[in-house]
C-alpha cells in the first residue's frame, strides 16, 4: 500500500523474490516523493538522520548503485548526478564544515568556502518512480480497511482483496491504519535555467539541478494541507536571491507541495496490532536516500515471517 519511492521499491524487491505483488495507491495529492529534492547525502546531512539509522544510510547509498545500474540497463535515465556541496554562510560555519568532505576554500560562488562530497549525489525521484512502475505497475485504489478474517482482507475502492501479507508504506496516510506519524508539509519550486552543476546546501535551503531547470527547497510546517502558498514561494525565492546572487531574477515554472511522514526515527517492522502487516514509514526528509535499505529490511522481514510465501499475494 503506497506507490511512493519506498512502497514501489519494496514492491519490486518482493517481486524479484518471487512474490505475487499488487501495488496499490490512492493517488492523494501531497505524496512526499513527488516534491523531493532527491539528494543522496548520508554524510553531509548526517545530523538530519536519526543516529540509529546513520550506518543504514551509508549502506543505502551503496545499495543505490545497484538500482542505478539496473535503471541504466533498462534504458531509463533517472537524472543521477554525482557530487554534492554544502556551502558555508559564515567563517564559523566554515570551521565546522571543514571537518567533513573535500574543502574548497576559494569557491567563486561561495566566498566562505564549500565542503564537497564526491561520493554523494542526487537524482530525480519522479523518474525513479516511473522506472519502478515499469517493473511493478500501480493499481489505483484507495484502501478503506485491513481486516484479519482467517487471512488478511484488504477492502478497497475497487473491492475486496485477500492477501498473505500487507506492506503499509503510504507515508503520512499510514496514520489511518494506527501508525502515529506526523505530517510535515514542505513546499518547493522549480525555476527556469540550469544554475548549478550539483546539489548544493546553503543556509536553510538547497538547490538541485533538474535538466534545464533548478529545484529549490524547502519549507516545512506541520499540516496535511497541500495548498501552495505565496508565503512559501517568497521564502524560497528569497533563499535564491540571498544565497545564490549569481542567479538572475528567478522565473518560477512550478510550485509543488509534499507532505513528509515524520517519526523520531523511521518505523520499519511489524505493525503493532495488525498481524501479517509490515510497516515502512516515518522517514521524514530521508525517504529517497533510505528507500533501498528499507526495501532490503522489509524483504528480510517478509521472508522471515512467510518463508513459504513465494508466489502468494502481497499488497
Amino acid at each position: 500500500m503506497g506507490a511512493g519511492i519506498i512502497g514501489s521499491m519494496v514492491a519490486v524487491k518482493l517481486s524479484d523474490l518471487g512474490a505475487q505483488v499488487t501495488l496499490l495507491d490512492a493517488g492523494f495529492a501531497g505524496q512526499a516523493t513527488r516534491a523531493s529534492g532527491g539528494m543522496l547525502a548520508p554524510t553531509s546531512e548526517a545530523l538530519s538522520i536519526p543516529e540509529n539509522w546513520r550506518e543504514k544510510a551509508l549502506q543505502s547509498l551503496h545499495l543505490w548503485q545497484d538500482w542505478l545500474k539496473r535503471f541504466e540497463e533498462m534504458g531509463v535515465d533517472v537524472g543521477y548526478r554525482s557530487g554534492l556541496g554544502h556551502a558555508a554562510c559564515s567563517p564559523e560555519e566554515a570551521l565546522n564544515l571543514k571537518r567533513s568532505g573535500v574543502w574548497l576554500e576559494d569557491h567563486p560562488l561561495h566566498p566562505h568556502g564549500m565542503a564537497y562530497f564526491p561520493q554523494e549525489g542526487s537524482l530525480e525521484p519522479e523518474k525513479v518512480l516511473s522506472a519502478l512502475h515499469m517493473l511493478c505497475p500501480v493499481t489505483h485504489a484507495e484502501v478503506h480497511a485491513i481486516e484479519d478474517q482467517q487471512g488478511l482482507v484488504v477492502r478497497t475502492s475497487l473491492g475486496e482483496i485477500r492477501a498473505d501479507a500487507v506492506i503499509l508504506a503510504c507515508g503520512v496516510w499510514s496514520a489511518k491504519f494506527g501508525i502515529p506519524v506526523l505530517p510535515k508539509q514542505g513546499q518547493v519550486l522549480l525555476i527556469d535555467g540550469k544554475h548549478i552543476e550539483h546539489a548544493t546546501y546553503k543556509g536553510k535551503g538547497y538547490l538541485v539541478p533538474r535538466g534545464d531547470w533548478t529545484f529549490v527547497g524547502a519549507t516545512e510546517i506541520e499540516t496535511l494541507d497541500v495548498t501552495p502558498t505565496q508565503g512559501a514561494k517568497n521564502t524560497l525565492l528569497n533563499h535564491v536571491r540571498n544565497h545564490h546572487p549569481h542567479i538572475p531574477e528567478p522565473q518560477v515554472l512550478e510550485q509543488r507541495v509534499g507532505v513528509r511522514p515524520y517519526l523520531p526515527e523511521p518505523f520499519v517492522g511489524h505493525h503493532p496490532s495488525l498481524k501479517g502487516v509490515l510497516v515502512a514509514t516515518g522517514h521524514h526528509r530521508n525517504g529517497v536516500l533510505l528507500a533501498p535499505v528499507t526495501a532490503q529490511l522489509l524483504a528480510e522481514l517478509f521472508m522471515e515471517a512467510s518463508p513459504d510465501s513465494y508466489g502468494l499475494p502481497v499488497h
